[in-house]
C-alpha cells in the first residue's frame, strides 16, 4: 500500500482514548466507521513517525454517532493527512453478533418518518 490500512486503524484507536466516547465502552458498545467528508493527503509518509490527534466535532443528542476529525502529523507538527467529519456509529455488541437492529419510528412529519440510529 502507498497509505497503509495501520494509519487509519491508529487514527480510530486514538478516537476511542476520547473522554467523551469513555461512556460508550461503559455501555458495552462499539464505534462502527460509518461516514468521511473528506480526506486531504497533503503528502505520503514517508519512513518516518507519523503521530496522529483526534479533535471532536460532534456526538448526538441521543448518543448514538459521533464526528470527529483526524490529523496525521510529522514530528514537526506538519500536517501529512487530515481525515474530516469522520462519523462512527455506536453500536451494541449483539448486533456485531448478528443481532437485530429495530430502529423506532418518530412521529411523522409531512409524510417522511425519521429513524434514529
Amino acid at each position: 500500500y502507498r497509505l497503509s490500512p495501520a494509519l487509519l486503524d491508529g487514527g480510530l484507536q486514538t478516537a476511542i482514548l476520547l473522554p467523551a466516547l469513555q461512556a460508550v465502552a461503559a455501555r458495552r458498545e462499539v464505534l462502527v466507521p460509518f461516514h468521511l467528508r473528506s480526506l486531504v493527503v497533503h503528502r505520503l509518509p514517508r519512513a518516518e513517525p507519523v503521530y496522529c490527534y483526534c479533535v471532536m466535532r460532534d456526538q448526538s443528542s441521543a448518543g448514538r454517532s459521533v464526528t470527529y476529525d483526524l490529523h496525521y502529523v510529522d514530528v514537526a507538527g506538519n500536517a501529512i493527512i487530515v481525515m474530516e467529519e469522520f462519523v462512527s456509529l455506536c453500536m451494541s455488541r449483539s448486533v456485531m453478533q448478528g443481532g437485530r437492529v429495530e430502529a423506532a419510528p418518530r412521529p411523522r412529519s409531512n409524510g417522511v418518518a425519521f429513524y434514529e440510529l
